[in-house]
């Protein structure tokens, strides 16, 4: 075996079969590289790990020195392999076959040890999941176009049922002044420009499919959106469950136990106006839209709007729609 796979080597069976609990003497080391069929000098192994150190590897020695090493620090602590691989499995628009590659993958930075006993202590919950493949290859497509400056045309699906099952319909073809991408609320969402209005609407990564980069050059963010500069940030902090809708100033009275709620929603950027002995008047910048009268109704007895009056009514039409059906 060459010298540098020979480190290699020696570096992946440290990687893989030792931790701080779990230590490899140059006999172990051996034995692993002799089930692939290659014999190796435990000589050789010593000079392969004071390499390893000598460029940085974090390689450590047992204070038991029969038990030999251990590979310390990695890429990606076991807290933070928790963390992701939590993430990913809460993502509905990660599939199913994707989310057990993505757990194979970062599992891979931990040793086996470690790795089953993460694995073994993993909530596999029913989480509903999407069925879409091409998400992933969508994503890398519309940042391209982003990049580039062009418009994108891709088909958008809706759920039906046919034949008494559920299903999709044929779908509907756009094209599109790409923006940005963001998640929110459990769902991948792609801020655009549909010719045909002024404005930038929120399109669902996982209901598009056959994403293809146009020639044509995108619209001009000045055109369709009230800065010259498209800050997804500020989009997405304005935006709520997703709806766009016209960026304004609300003022709302709520109850004081609401504060942790509405910060929640709105980030800690809120203005206190006034402070009363059981309220609060606040100014929050968002989008009115449909999103916002969803998320304030169930809580119309905690939270009040002050203004504008046209949120208001809009509230007051909802709430009428809603008694209207179920009367």
């Amino acid at each position: 075996m060459d010298s540098r796979a020979e480190i290699l080597k020696v570096f992946d069976i440290l990687k893989k079969y030792s931790d701080c609990d779990h230590h490899l003497n140059a006999a172990q080391i051996a034995e692993y590289i002799l089930d692939e069929n290659v014999n190796v000098e435990r000589r050789a192994i010593y000079k392969d790990i004071s390499a390893l150190i000598e460029c940085g590897y974090d390689v450590n020695k047992s204070s038991n020195l029969r038990s030999g090493y251990y590979y310390g620090e990695r890429e990606f602590q076991l807290p933070e392999i928790r963390l992701l691989i939590d993430a990913i499995e809460g993502a509905p628009f990660i599939t199913r076959k994707k989310t057990e590659q993505l757990k194979s993958k970062l599992l891979s930075f931990l040793s086996i040890y470690q790795s089953e006993n993460l694995n073994d202590n993993i909530y596999r919950g029913e989480r509903h999941k999407f069925t879409n493949e091409e998400i992933y290859y969508n994503i890398d497509t519309i940042n391209e176009a982003i990049k580039a400056n062009k418009k994108i045309t891709f088909t958008y699906y809706h759920k039906l049922v046919k034949n008494g099952k559920l299903s999709v319909n044929d779908g509907r073809k756009f094209t599109v002044s790409p923006y940005g991408l963001f998640w929110l609320e459990d769902r991948y969402y792609l801020a655009a420009n549909y010719d045909k209005y002024d404005n930038i609407a929120n399109y669902r990564i996982d209901r598009m499919k056959k994403v293809v980069i146009t020639e044509q050059n995108r619209r001009e963010v000045a055109e369709v959106y009230n800065s010259s500069v498209f800050d997804i940030s500020e989009y997405v902090g304005k935006s709520v469950q997703a709806f766009s809708g016209e960026a304004s100033k609300i003022k709302l009275k709520i109850d004081s136990d609401m504060l942790d709620i509405v910060t929640d929603k709105f980030g800690d950027e809120i203005e206190l106006v006034k402070k009363g002995k059981t309220s609060l008047d606040v100014m929050i910048n968002v989008n009115i839209s449909e999103g916002l009268v969803n998320w304030l109704l169930p809580y119309s007895k905690k939270i009040s709007v002050i203004y504008p009056d046209s949120l208001k009514r809009s509230i007051n039409e909802k709430i009428k729609d809603l008694y209207d059906h179920i009367k």
